[in-house]
């Protein structure tokens, strides 16, 4: 189980975390980081503090910055706005998805993206949204 899910959140909402993340004691995260099998990242794929305060270092593309073709996955997500991650929710773009870049943008400037190895359903993402998902090719 997440944190969200213990405290029955919706994923998108940041009163939850913020609230949680504020009011709990240092008892209590390491608790509940055991309880959830010790977590290196967030849900929305940011890095989580070790006990002795270090924070993984992360140098992430956007999927704005993806190349037409490029099979990614989603590895984290900019969790400043609540409409934006229900958004990327509905969607299915949240952290662990794995997405192929379409051969070129929409009219709009929307990227298109299939999921499933390029043979899946296809999404347009906007591009302001582009610049909120973080992303790691095939190889890494």
């Amino acid at each position: 189980k997440t944190a969200y899910e213990i405290r029955n959140c919706d994923w998108s909402s940041d009163v939850c975390s913020s609230d949680l993340e504020h009011a709990a004691s240092d008892q209590l995260i390491e608790q509940m980081s055991r309880a959830l099998g010790s977590p290196s990242h967030d849900p929305h794929g940011a890095p989580i503090p070790t006990t002795a305060g270090v924070i993984e270092e992360t140098d992430l593309a956007t999927l704005a910055d993806a190349q037409p073709g490029a099979r990614l996955r989603i590895r984290a997500v900019r969790d400043e706005h609540s409409a934006d991650l229900r958004s990327m929710a509905e969607e299915g773009l949240v952290p662990g998805t794995w997405v192929t870049v379409g051969p070129e943008p929409t009219s709009d400037g929307s990227i298109l993206v299939s999921f499933d190895a390029g043979s899946g359903p296809e999404c347009a993402v906007t591009p302001e949204l582009a610049r909120q998902i973080y992303v790691v090719t095939d190889a890494s």
